[in-house]
Order: C-alpha cells, then sequence, then structure tokens
C-alpha cells in the first residue's frame, strides 16, 4: 500500500517520511523507527525471482549478525507484497568524496586510523562471508566523532552470491574487476550509452539533499549521511559503473575489498585519485613522503595479484594495527636492542684477538637456546615462557608462532588457538613472501581452519575453507591438507571443485579411511545419502582416528535428520560417545538428546541434558533447553528450579526472566480460570523487559522476546492483568 508513491509498510514500527533517491538498486526512503524512536533509512530492493528474494534475505540476515561501531547496524529484511525493502541505521555525516572534491587534506595519523577501522569493518562482513564489492571515499562517511562508517551495501545485496550484478568504481575497483568492465565494454554492439543526467533537490528536514538521475540509474549523496546507489557506465571516474557480465566466476571478493580499500586509502593519503587501469597506478611511494609501515600496507593490498595481497581482512586489520613495525627504524632500533641486551655486555670482556671466534661461538650457542626454547613451547610446562624466550632470541622467525598454535591445538584449546593465530596474523603475514617459512605459513593456516571446522556449536564451513584454500597454497604435497580443503568446498556447495582437489589428494597417496570421509562427505553434498552412509560406516569401522571418526558420525547424524529418522541416530550415538575424542562428547550427548526429543523419548533426553549441565562450567543453551524439555513434559516444578538456578548465574540476561514468564503463563493456563493469576507472569515480564533495555544493543531485536510481547498483551486485552 502507498500514499503518493510511498509506501506504508504493514509493520507499524516503520513510519516512512520522504524518499531520498532511487536507482538501478532500488528507491531509498528515510524513515521514523517507532520502537527505538530514532530515523532509519529503508531501501525498497528490485524485485527479482523468489531465488533472488532469498539471496537477498540471507545477505541481510548475515549482516544483522554483524556488530561494529565502523558499520551501519542491518535491522529488518521485509517483503511486502511484491515489494521488498532492507532497513538500516541512519549515519550521520559526510562522505569523504564530498572531503576529497572540496580540496581537504588528510594526515597520516588520519588516514592510518580509519585504515583500521574500514579493515575491522571489513573483517566483520567477510566473516559473514558478505563482501561489499563497492569500497570507494563516497561509501565511508566520516561521522561527527572523526571517526568513520563503511555504507551502501548495494552492490553486495544487489549481487547476491550469484554475484550477477558487478559494481565497479572506476580507480577503487580492483584489476580483476576492471578486467570484466573492460570485457563488457569490448564486446557490445554499440557504443555505451551514458544518458542525460540531471540534477534533482529534495528538501528533508531543512537539510538539501542532492542526487544525480540518469533514467534508471543514478548515484544520490546525502548530505545527511546516506548511501549510494550503482550508476551506470559515465565519463566520472567517481562514479560506480554497473554492468552484468556473464562471466563472473573466478573472483575472490575479499582479496578486491581488500584492493579497493587500498586504492581508497591510496587517495585519502595522497590526495590523488589512483588511476583507472592498475596497471597504471603511480606508486605511493613517489607521490610524497610517507612512513614505510603505510607505504607498505597499502602497497601490498593493491598487488595485480590477488593472491600476493593481504590474504584476508583480519591480516590486514592486524597489519595496519602493528604499521609501525614495518619501517626500517623499528626494526633497526630492535635489532639494535637485542644486540646491546646480549652482544655488548660480552664484548667488553673479549679482546679483539679472539672476537671473531667469540662471536661464531655466540651466533652458535644463539640458534641452539633459540631451537630449545622452541622445542619447549610444545613440550614443556611453561609454554609462554618459552614462546616469550624464543621470540627474544629471533623475532623474525615464524618458527615459534607455528609452535604456539600447535601446542594450544594439542591441548585441546580451539578457541583459544583461533585467538592466538588472529591476533598474531599481521606478524605471520610477513612470512608468505619468506621462501624457507613457507611451509610454516601454511601449516598455521591449516591449524586455523581447523580451529572454524571444530569449533564449539556450529562449524563454520566458509573460514574453514578460506583458511584451508591458504594452506595448499603453502603446503602442496599433504594429501591430509587437500582432503580438509575438499570437503569445505563440498561442505560449501562447490561441488565440481570438491571433486578436483580429491584427485589431488588421490594423487598424493591419501590413507583409505581418509578418502572413505571425503567421498562421503562429497556424496553428502550431491545428496546420495545412501552411497554418503556407506563411505561413513568405512570410516568407523576401519580408522584409528577418533576425530576422523567423530567427523562421520557426525555427518551420518545429520543425514538420518534430513531423511527424517531420528531413531537411526539414537542408534548411531549411543555407540558414538565412547569412541570419539573426549572434547567432542558434549556435543554428540546434545544430538542424542535431540534425537531422543525427535523420537518422544522426553525422559531418556532430560536425564542427558541433567547430566550435560551439573558436567563442566554452566552453560546457558544446555539449561534452557533442559527448562524447556522440562516444561514440554508438564513437570513444572523441575523447570522452575532449573531457571531460579540460572537467574542466579546469569542474573543480567533477559532471555532467563522471558523464560520464567512463558513458563508461569503455561502453568497458569492448565488451572480453571476462576482459579488463574498472572500477576508472577507480570512480574517476570517485567524484569525480562528492564534487563532487554539495559543490556541488548538498539537495533537488535529477539524474535521470542517480541511474541511474549503479543502474549501480555492478550493478557491485557482480556482482563487477566492491567
Amino acid at each position: 500500500m502507498s500514499i503518493n508513491g510511498t509506501p506504508i509498510l504493514s509493520d507499524p514500527a516503520y513510519r516512512i517520511e520522504s524518499e531520498l533517491g532511487s536507482g538501478g538498486g532500488g528507491v531509498v526512503y528515510k524513515a521514523w523507527h517507532v520502537r527505538l524512536q530514532k530515523y532509519v533509512v529503508i531501501k525498497e530492493l528490485k524485485r527479482g525471482s523468489a531465488n533472488d528474494i532469498e539471496t537477498q534475505r540471507n545477505e541481510v540476515e548475515a549482516l544483522k549478525n554483524v556488530k561494529s561501531a565502523y558499520l551501519p547496524q542491518v535491522f529488518d529484511f521485509l517483503a511486502e507484497g511484491d515489494r521488498v525493502y532492507t532497513v538500516m541505521e541512519f549515519i550521520e555525516g559526510e562522505s569523504l568524496d564530498k572531503l576529497l572534491g572540496r580540496g581537504q587534506k588528510f594526515t597520516q595519523p588520519q588516514v592510518i586510523k580509519w585504515y583500521g577501522q574500514l579493515a575491522s569493518a571489513l573483517e566483520a562482513i567477510h566473516k559473514q562471508n558478505v563482501c561489499h564489492r563497492d569500497i570507494k571515499p563516497a561509501n565511508i562517511m566520516l561521522m561527527p566523532n572523526g571517526e568513520v562508517c563503511l555504507i551502501d551495501f548495494n552492490a553486495a545485496l544487489v549481487s547476491g552470491n550469484d554475484v550477477r550484478l558487478i559494481s565497479r568504481s572506476l580507480g577503487y575497483a580492483s584489476p580483476e574487476q576492471y578486467e570484466i568492465y573492460e570485457r563488457f565494454k569490448s564486446t557490445r554492439s554499440a557504443p555505451i550509452h551514458l544518458g542525460s543526467s540531471s540534477i534533482s533537490v529534495n528538501p528533508i528536514d531543512g537539510v538539501e539533499t542532492e542526487y544525480i538521475g540518469d533514467d534508471d540509474n543514478t548515484e544520490f549523496v546525502d548530505d545527511d549521511s546516506q548511501l549510494t546507489e550503482s550508476l551506470s557506465e559515465n565519463n566520472d571516474i567517481e562514479k560506480t559503473d554497473s554492468t552484468t557480465p556473464s562471466i563472473t566466476g573466478g573472483i575472490d571478493w575479499k582479496r578486491s575489498d581488500v584492493y579497493s580499500l587500498g586504492a581508497t586509502m591510496y587517495h585519502l593519503l595522497s590526495g590523488k585519485h589512483p588511476s583507472q587501469r592498475a596497471t597504471e597506478v603511480i606508486a605511493i611511494s613517489k607521490l610524497g613522503r610517507f612512513s614505510e609501515g603505510i607505504v607498505y600496507v597499502i602497497e601490498q593490498s593493491m598487488r595485480l595479484n590477488p593472491s600476493e595481497r593481504f590474504a584476508s581482512a583480519a591480516i590486514l586489520a592486524d597489519a595496519v594495527r602493528n604499521i609501525h613495525k614495518h619501517d626500517t627504524r623499528w626494526k633497526v632500533s630492535r635489532s639494535k636492542m637485542i644486540a646491546a641486551a646480549v652482544i655488548l655486555p660480552l664484548a667488553f670482556a673479549l679482546s679483539a684477538a679472539t672476537a671473531l671466534f667469540g662471536n661464531s661461538v655466540m651466533a652458535q650457542e644463539k640458534e641452539e637456546r633459540y631451537y630449545t626454547a622452541v622445542y619447549e613451547i610444545e613440550e614443556s610446562a611453561d609454554p609462554q615462557r618459552a614462546y616469550d624466550s624464543a621470540l627474544n632470541i629471533f623475532w623474525d622467525r615464524i618458527d615459534p608462532y607455528l609452535a604456539m598454535a600447535k601446542r594450544l591445538w594439542n591441548d585441546g584449546e580451539m578457541d583459544a588457538c583461533r585467538a592466538y593465530i588472529e591476533q598474531n596474523l599481521g606478524n605471520i603475514a610477513e612470512f608468505q613472501a619468506v621462501s624457507e617459512a613457507e611451509r610454516s605459513f601454511g601449516d598455521i593456516y591449516f591449524i586455523l581452519g581447523n580451529c572454524y571446522y571444530y569449533q564449539s556449536g556450529e562449524p563454520d564451513y566458509n573460514r574453514a575453507r578460506g583458511h584451508f584454500e591458504i594452506a595448499v597454497q603453502f603446503v602442496k604435497d599433504n594429501p591430509v591438507y587437500f582432503r580438509d580443503y575438499a570437503i569445505s568446498l563440498a561442505r560449501t556447495g562447490d561441488i565440481l571443485k570438491a571433486e578436483q582437489v580429491l584427485e589431488k589428494a588421490q594423487s598424493f597417496n591419501l590413507e583409505a579411511d581418509s578418502l572413505n570421509l571425503l567421498n562421503g562427505e562429497i556424496n553428502f553434498a550431491k545428496r546420495e545419502y545412501n552411497t554418503a552412509l556407506d563411505s561413513f560406516d568405512k570410516v568407523i569401522s576401519l580408522t584409528d582416528d577418533d576425530y576422523l571418526r567423530y567427523r562421520a558420525y557426525h555427518t551420518s547424524d545429520e543425514i538420518y535428520k534430513l531423511l527424517g529418522q531420528p531413531e537411526n541416530s539414537a542408534a548411531l550415538l549411543v555407540n558414538a560417545l565412547n569412541r570419539i575424542p573426549l572434547d567432542r562428547a558434549p556435543e554428540m550427548t546434545e544430538r542424542l538428546a535431540d534425537a531422543y526429543v525427535k523420537n518422544g523419548d522426553f525422559k531418556s533426553a532430560i536425564a542427558l541434558f541433567e547430566q550435560l549441565s551439573e558436567s563442566g562450567a554452566p552453560q546457558f543453551h544446555i539449561m534452557q533447553g533442559l527448562a524447556i524439555l522440562l516444561q514440554n513434559s508438564g513437570e513444572f516444578n523441575r523447570a522452575v528450579s532449573v531457571l531460579n538456578q540460572m537467574s542466579d548465574i546469569f542474573p543480567n540476561d533477559f532471555r532467563v526472566p522471558m523464560r520464567q514468564a512463558y513458563l508461569e503463563a503455561d502453568r497458569q493456563s492448565k488451572i480453571k480460570n476462576e482459579n488463574r493469576d498472572y500477576t508472577l507472569t507480570k512480574q517476570y515480564y517485567d524484569n525480562a523487559v528492564k534487563l532487554y533495555n539495559e543490556n541488548v544493543r538498539p537495533g537488535e531485536s529477539d524474535p521470542e522476546m517480541q511474541q511474549l510481547d503479543l502474549l501480555i498483551e492478550q493478557l491485557r486485552n482480556n482482563k487477566w492483568i492491567n
């Protein structure tokens, strides 16, 4: 429904006030969010097929999970009849392209600060497997607090996972994007039609909003801080070109984002717009006197070959955080500091005649102490002491980093292992171009991939795939690396490439149990479930590797769930618990409990959840699952007891009183009407609302809390509560 062309949404939380602009990606409106009491941006996307809508919805859902001070919060995805909308935060400030256009110069500290903020923003969206695809000064807002915000996910949302629409900003686009642009131009039968641009001005709350219209393809830039739409081919190299090429495969969009961010920083630092063709870009070191650190990071980001750029936004962010370490002065001072601490005291004690011999002995002893420390990182009772010692001896070698990663992994500290590697990726990145360190570099990335594959909760197959892909680039002869890379490819839907990598792994004489696991995963991805189950059964029967057996059990259970056969899941998992690594037993116990629930065996499920809740540190989801099971089984008193324990352990979590409110409402519904009393329900609800407002970030929402709001409203309407 609409009035004068402005839609009225069925959700009363959003009240559209005005249109900000429109373009190839859709129409953008300014709206008041009634519940949050703040302005938001609502973008109406062009509606496509059902698959397009689902792709857009998935992208928005991924973005809703992103929490960053340098990104607008994405609030919602709405489908209203034949229209589709996204809702996101309204950002105050001014886009950097306008500041550049006025001739404003930026200092090196400013650029480094913003580089780090934007790299962390990229890291946040890349973790959700979403790429921006259109980074440029026009899509970066300088906020009133002096920090920046990366806006406009138009290219990401419109293109979807199929990347049918490529948005390129000439000069900021990566060379691989620009190649498609050139190919598109050269294959068109007619010259590019530029259209006739016109400028319209719409007053918004007294602020003039300028947008440039070009038929169906426009760009608008709002001084009041809004988004930038896609613009068709245009003579103005600041604008974003949008084409629909026939071939877009092969682009690593994450590394393409790294390039575009580097090109943007190039412009901000030098004041010079980078050339449209990457091969013609003048080295930034020739455009001014800048620190070696910022020159290194920008040039590494803008490598022509994507594989030579920073391998991820996380590595880039860490490199910016440690930018001083790339300066020769810092390296020299570091070397002198170590030399002074180790050599000078001895040098004074040695005569000139014995200096050469003495230095040789010291060098040998230093090597011995170094490798002893590296060994102790993996084997001693105090790995941190050994790690610090090794780095103090040779801070420019990769061995201590690999040894610490192995130690944490072997100790089963997967979360700590992942955190350690990611915190040190900036330092580790320096070794990717050192030939003698390449293998260790790949080993570290293989460990990091496994951290995501085996992480607590649901595995992150996309992150694992990215790290395995880097690992096999540097370790090219290990069949296990190729096995896990192929499995991650199958898990993320790239079956053809998984089969190609399978052939590569076979050429390295992959062991039979690994081969069966890999074949099972590929058949699972193909939905050939019976064949997959046969392969996994062979793994379970033949392997001596507990982790391989766990993976076979895990995917077999997934298959039985998909087939709706919980009885087979239960039979499988009962046998699994004593044949898998101890650190995976809690997860498989939860899976077994879930199978019992689906079989209607609530008693056995409750017993398992009680066992889990009593072992180890209290876990919210375990205790909540137990409370829900007890409630659904009608054991209200036991459910109350569990929730009371949770209230003591998690006093600031709104979900506890929320669950108590649901439980009390359910209990009252089982009582005769004349004896019902919902007073306690209302008390729990009020407490939940208080904690919700205190601890939940603006823009976030909880579906169960919203449902509880409706339940309380019904109780009010029926006069059960005031």
